[in-house]
């Protein structure tokens, strides 16, 4: 049977997890039967050039084609899909505001995102949620703030619904993450450290801070993939396309002392990037920095006990212990298939492996629908409530 006809059959339809990155669209759809959570599509496939500029639709009509090519060919035409969005000015904050508020904090949250957003709240998709609902013995609650550009949101959502699909949920990336990597991880002492979610992707470089399951704080840093492109092709004169293949084929992440013993091809393109390189772990030095001020931390000492390494870039050789010496903290690749209790019958556990550091938030995305009815097996409870668990951004 084709995928997608018994939900056709049936009139059932479950939402899909889309991911469209700037260099590579995701699709994942889980479901949720007596045998328990399952993925049961996967696919992906290139991001058509320049289709997205800062976070923000800039190639509508090639996006618009692409997504519904890589939909077709997965049988999930005119599905309910939740997608989220990167914005390098998004402002994402715990506040605290008085508990009287509670009940009507939906509709005052706008007023009290003046005081935070340094950009053009009238023109913001603003969203919030109470972390700490049931602590009745505090007058005040700590709030959850999201603010992202309203072109940001909206490009997206016409693209989607020009492509002919139902966008029911609009996330943040970083909070699509958050849900995979540790409300839906299956090792209970996740929701007992503090832990660094690091995404390195093609545009951006995510760094997310979450203490005992609560969000901390967040940050976008437009230094990722992309800039190591371009360094090997000013550098070896080769166009991008060749640029991208000799990062993905003979990079290695190595200090500069381990650079000279490299064999002569390696060494070359990794050279070239190590300065790309160093300037991430210089950015996430400077949120390990901030995270020890908000803890009362002495910054001589890494804050954080676990990073958890995904996105694109995450796949060099060599990166993760070049990020744990240099940052001097545990580092793991996550493997987002492993780490969850999830079923995938129709994939090869090779195939998962090498797809995972990629599909970490399209897995976040498509958990959103099994997570909210209660149909994942959790295996721990955060020290406060999670946006990604309770409700997620919306567009209405």
């Amino acid at each position: 049977m084709a995928p997608g006809l018994m939900d056709r059959l049936t009139g059932k339809k479950e939402i899909v997890g889309l991911d469209v990155g700037s260099h590579t669209l995701k699709v994942v759809r889980i479901s949720k039967d007596r045998g328990g959570v399952e993925v049961t599509h996967l696919a992906t496939a290139p991001t058509p050039e320049g289709a997205l500029e800062n976070g923000l639709v800039v190639n509508r009509e090639e996006l618009t084609d692409a997504i519904t090519e890589l939909m077709a060919s997965q049988g999930l035409e005119g599905s309910p899909v939740a997608t989220a969005v990167t914005d390098p000015s998004m402002v994402a904050t715990v506040i605290q505001l008085p508990r009287s508020l509670q009940s009507t904090i939906h509709t005052s949250i706008r007023f009290e995102a003046r005081k935070h957003v340094p950009f053009d709240v009238d023109q913001s998709v603003v969203e919030c949620q109470v972390l700490d609902p049931q602590d009745k013995h505090n007058e005040n609650m700590s709030v959850l703030l999201v603010a992202v550009r309203r072109e940001v949101v909206e490009g997206r959502v016409e693209v989607l619904e020009a492509a002919g699909l139902d966008p029911v949920i609009v996330d943040v990336k970083q909070l699509a993450t958050m849900r995979a990597l540790l409300y839906g991880n299956q090792d209970p002492s996740i929701f007992h450290q503090t832990v660094a979610l690091v995404r390195i992707g093609a545009a951006f470089t995510e760094i997310t801070m979450v203490r005992n399951g609560a969000f901390v704080l967040a940050r976008i840093v437009p230094i990722a993939g992309t800039n190591m492109d371009r360094a090997v092709m000013s550098t070896l004169s080769v166009d991008a396309a060749e640029a991208r293949r000799l990062k993905e084929t003979l990079a290695r992440a190595a200090t500069r002392e381990e650079l000279a013993s490299l064999p002569e091809d390696t060494r070359q393109v990794s050279q070239v990037i190590h300065p790309v390189l160093e300037e991430i772990v210089r950015d996430i030095q400077r949120s390990f920095y901030y995270l020890a001020s908000r803890l009362n931390i002495d910054p001589a000492s890494s804050p954080v006990e676990r990073l958890m390494l995904t996105g694109g870039v995450a796949r060099m050789a060599g990166l993760d212990s070049y990020l744990a010496t240099q940052l001097e903290t545990n580092v793991e690749v996550c493997n987002v298939f492993r780490a969850l209790p999830l079923a995938a019958p129709a994939f090869s556990a090779a195939y998962l492996a090498e797809v995972a550091p990629v599909f970490a938030a399209a897995v976040g995305m498509g958990l959103s629908d099994v997570m909210r009815t209660g149909k994942f097996p959790f295996a721990g409870e955060p020290e406060s409530d999670a946006l990604l668990v309770e409700g997620t951004a919306t567009t209405g």
